[in-house]
């Protein structure tokens, strides 16, 4: 018996050893990126290599070839909705990143195929889109080579490779108003209704991202009639008819919101109202 036992002991501590590995730093670290731009959650995966001295563009990564844009598995990005991609409509989903530099004009190439790890069994064919980005100096040079999302607004953005002395905008287009449109119309199909919050937040999407004023009133008007007296939708009311021009429509409106935040002891709202009648007395008197 202790004769098993000593051999089912050896074995379980052979396991073990095996099991185990010498883990050391990678060399060029894996990176994510998750951010969400309008309706849209955009994920950059990739590798991030370091110059440590060398020559980066036309000799570490030559000019004419196809560059894996990073080190190790191939760079990707996901669009969980359709977007523009300079220009060009690409559905949702995963491409890997790969791109032609050359001293002034890069060859972008978003890619159907993600899991290659070398570019030996690249196929042009399947290529989901190509197009020329300028490459502009880099006012600092960077070490280690880097993706980011930057210049966010509600509706676009910038996806910029940085390295050495070179960064690379590709410019990224929303249909947000078109996907807020189609919310709004399953909404009212619905039978069930639409919820003032929805109503609201319509209303509000508008008025800030300067779309449809006037569809935006409609929009808070159906919000208040669904929940009536509510200072914030009151606010809001304010504000759309003071970008349309109703000034005495707007002070009346912001009074009422004023008046229905300190009945419900509201002192945010009794606030905002306050301080956004100031602001347009403030405006009018200039």
């Amino acid at each position: 018996m202790k004769y098993l036992l000593g051999i089912a002991l050896s074995l379980l501590l052979l396991n073990i050893a095996e099991a185990q590995s010498l883990k050391v730093p990678t060399l060029s670290p894996r990176a994510e990126i998750n951010q969400e731009v309008g309706l849209t959650n955009v994920i950059i995966s990739y590798s991030r290599p370091s110059i440590k001295g060398r020559k980066v563009f036309g000799s570490l990564v030559p000019y004419g070839d196809i560059w894996r844009t990073g080190a190790n598995a191939a760079s990707t990005v996901t669009f969980t909705e359709a977007v523009t991609v300079s220009n060009q409509p690409i559905p949702a989903g995963t491409y890997a990143i790969y791109t032609i530099p050359n001293q002034d004009i890069w060859t972008i190439i978003l890619h159907k195929n993600t899991s290659m790890r070398s570019l030996d069994n690249y196929k042009k064919a399947d290529d989901a889109m190509r197009f020329g980005a300028i490459a502009s100096n880099s006012p600092v040079n960077v070490e280690t080579f880097t993706i980011d999302i930057n210049d966010v607004k509600t509706s676009s953005f910038n996806i910029r490779l940085l390295w050495a002395d070179k960064i690379i905008k590709i410019p990224v287009k929303l249909d947000v108003e078109k996907q807020v449109a189609a919310q709004m119309k399953e909404l009212t199909l619905s039978g069930k209704g639409v919820h003032h919050m929805d109503y609201f937040k319509a209303a509000e999407y508008n008025f800030h991202n300067s779309k449809d004023i006037s569809e935006a009133h409609a929009y808070i008007v159906n919000a208040l009639a669904k929940s009536k007296e509510n200072p914030r939708y009151g606010l809001m009311k304010a504000k759309i008819e003071n970008k349309m021009g109703k000034v005495n429509m707007a002070r009346n409106s912001v009074r009422l919101a004023n008046s229905w935040a300190k009945a419900q002891n509201n002192t945010n709202y009794v606030n905002q109202t306050l301080l956004y009648a100031k602001e347009m007395n403030n405006a009018i008197s200039k």
